[in-house]
């Protein structure tokens, strides 16, 4: 007799393949935004308030 999965293997097997297929849609509109050129890191804001001085607290 042949091994025949279960209705829950089944299942499980489609859900697997279902997320590992959106992660990759995800991962894949991402790179081609950033690879257009549509998708940028907007540093400057980041940077300016890394570096902009602690205001002094007087108690």
């Amino acid at each position: 007799m042949e091994y025949l999965p279960t209705s829950i293997e089944i299942g499980v097997t489609i859900g697997i393949w279902a997320l590992g297929a959106f992660v990759f849609t995800i991962l894949a509109k991402t790179a081609i935004g950033i690879e257009l050129g549509e998708l940028r890191y907007k540093n400057k804001k980041f940077f300016r308030f890394i570096n902009a001085p602690l205001e002094k607290t007087h108690y």
